[in-house]
């Protein structure tokens, strides 16, 4: 009888300790893994900070990036219900509009060593969705659309 109660114990134990360990996923479930690992490449790693229920709740950030070596994303959230104006600060490589005039965001494209970023800002609802792109090459050609597609599906999310 006692070897059945330290065996359950164990198995308990060992479930509980393998959920802890549990890796988060590309993107966090904030956006489509499959869409963030067309960015990064295959087996990025991904941390998270915050959840979709403190921001919604409590207004904290939520913020997730998943990354390579060469290339990674970080998303950014936060809840900013005023009316946030285009960004005026100067742009390395200048400002670009992502999407159609329906769906659009602002992106900027930085030059960083021999790679580059490229940061998109989009509203949804009373939050502001910044995403990053940086890589290790120049390579950005449809960076920013990506972008923007990754910020929608962020946006789905607090909905």
């Amino acid at each position: 009888m006692w070897d059945m109660r330290v065996l359950v114990v164990v198995l308990l134990l060992a479930g509980g300790l393998a959920a802890c360990g549990q890796p988060e996923p590309a993107g966090c479930g904030l956006a489509d893994a499959g869409t963030i690992t067309a960015l990064t490449g295959p087996h990025p790693t991904a941390t998270r900070k915050g959840s979709v229920d403190d921001l919604e709740s409590d207004g904290e950030p939520l913020r997730c990036t998943t990354g390579t070596r060469d290339r990674s994303i970080d998303i950014q959230v936060i809840r900013h219900p005023d009316p946030m104006p285009y960004p005026r600060r100067h742009c390395a490589e200048g400002w670009v509009v992502a999407g159609s005039p329906d769906d659009h965001g602002p992106a900027c494209q930085v030059h960083q060593g021999r790679g580059g970023t490229t940061l998109l800002l989009h509203r949804a609802g009373d939050y502001v969705i910044t995403v990053a792109v940086r890589r290790s090459d120049l390579h950005w050609a449809g960076d920013a659309e990506q972008a923007l597609v990754i910020a929608d599906q962020v946006g789905d999310q607090l909905e």
